[in-house]
């Protein structure tokens, strides 16, 4: 097939090194590949990939009744809980934890040395308010699966193959790495092979169904295989999709299963086809979303449906789309709640204080520790201003990207040229929280960088 001889060449010559790969259609196995010294019986680390697996552990249990995706975390593992837990993190809910949607930037264990990783999600404090915005953290998919297994009494794998592992023919040499205490590595100890982890793709691809049997549960798996939150305004491509219960969503309808180095599992129901690859490229600036491409420029446009065409930049294209717009709506509901309202926010490494809303003038008045100053945006369109605190050129404009999150995206187009996005988003209960990120590191841009979590007022 001259699509599987294209990808792999097309891989070859950008030097990125494939393991393995397979392709599915239908019942069929279409394409099936190995490199040296990988072959199909090689058990391989899935890093990431394992945390679609902690999700679908989630998923069964509560199908079974034993909790509830709204339950608090600090409620089902009151071991963990004292008298300095911060209250950010008591009121984290199971379902935020599986949209990345917690309370913490980064992952904690990796902040905080801890033989038991799961406490650390615990003691480190927190920068923002959960359920707000997606921050990716390993962390928490760890914690899940240090409550599957408390409420099983099973290491998760072992709990998973009675779910329905065995019942697909996944390996009984397929195991999960630990951390030192004993808990699987929810977030990325995946040990299988890649015909595994296919399994559990082409299962996934039939809407949980095998040989007629519903084996994962139908209503969470719809659930966790939509967008559920926004993912990072900086995120390449296919990140930039969205995010479910831990499974990324992809471009063309499709969801992903991912793991760091191109560990990628790429599921299109409604085409009937799955692609999942080994690989490792790890030390290759922008490798995944470069082999990600490939897979779509050759074995995609295999199976494509007869209306696909190929992304092509037309004459009638406005010239403001190749700058980067946030896409997204003018107004939402949210925006007339909070309509001249104060947020107030803690202490945060940013120095941000409070910001005042008027969207009815398109205008936030920012307070901050070294300076205010407002920021009038558009929506649409580019405005041009001065950037804060600077005599830089820049231009502006915002939208809201869901109901409770808007973006401002800023385009430095002076000496210091550097994109910067500040995110917010909103909770009904008057949480909010607000992510600052750039690429670039300028002295005006050192407090435009970080999380800060707060209430908004009544």
């Amino acid at each position: 097939m001259d699509a599987v001889f294209d990808f792999i060449r097309r891989c070859h010559e950008r030097n990125i090194s494939l393991h393995g790969f397979m392709a599915v259609k239908g019942s069929k196995v279409v394409a099936e590949r190995y490199f040296a010294p990988f072959d199909e019986n090689s058990i391989h680390r899935m890093f990431s990939v394992s945390k679609s697996f902690t999700s679908l552990a989630v998923g069964c249990l509560a199908s079974e009744g034993l909790i509830g995706l709204d339950d608090k975390i600090c409620d089902r593992l009151p071991e963990y809980v004292d008298e300095n837990t911060h209250p950010w993190i008591k009121e984290m809910t199971i379902r935020q934890m599986l949209m990345m949607a917690t309370c913490h930037s980064q992952t904690t264990y990796k902040r905080f040395e801890d033989d038991d990783w799961a406490k650390t999600f615990f003691t480190v404090k927190p920068d923002h308010r959960s359920g707000t915005l997606f921050a990716y953290d390993t962390s928490s998919s760890h914690v899940l699966a240090k409550l599957v297994e408390k409420i099983t009494g099973k290491k998760m794998l072992d709990y998973l193959r009675e779910q329905f592992l065995d019942k697909i023919g996944f390996s009984k040499e397929a195991y999960m790495i630990t951390d030192p205490a004993g808990t699987s590595q929810g977030g990325s100890g995946l040990m299988c092979t890649l015909r595994d982890a296919m399994k559990v793709a082409c299962l996934l691809k039939n809407g949980g169904v095998y040989e007629k049997e519903q084996l994962i549960p139908e209503v969470f798996l719809k659930e966790a295989t939509v967008k559920q939150i926004d993912t990072d305004p900086f995120s390449a491509e296919d990140d930039g999709a969205g995010y479910g219960y831990f499974f990324w969503k992809t471009r063309y309808k499709g969801f992903a299963m991912e793991g760091m180095g191109s560990q990628l599992f790429y599921i299109f129901p409604d085409l009937d086809f799955a692609f999942g690859v080994i690989a490792d490229t790890q030390g290759l600036v922008a490798g995944q979303q470069l082999l990600t491409d490939i897979f779509y420029d050759t074995l995609y446009r295999w199976v494509r449906p007869k209306n696909w065409k190929p992304y092509a930049l037309g004459n009638d294209m406005p010239a403001e789309e190749m700058f980067g717009l946030p896409k997204g709506k003018p107004d939402s509901l949210t925006a007339r709640r909070v309509q001249g309202k104060t947020a107030v926010f803690e202490e945060n490494a940013m120095g941000l204080k409070s910001i005042r809303f008027d969207f009815d003038k398109k205008q936030l008045h920012f307070s901050m520790e070294s300076m205010d100053f407002d920021l009038e945006y558009e929506t649409g369109k580019w405005k041009e201003f001065i950037f804060p605190g600077s005599d830089q050129k820049a231009v502006i404009a915002g939208a809201w990207r869901s109901e409770n999150r808007f973006l401002i995206k800023i385009q430095i187009i002076g000496e210091d040229l550097s994109p910067v996005a500040i995110e917010i988003g909103f909770r009904t209960d008057r949480a909010v929280s607000v992510r600052m990120k750039n690429t670039s590191e300028p002295k005006i841009l050192r407090n435009f960088s970080g999380f800060a979590g707060g209430t908004c007022g009544n």
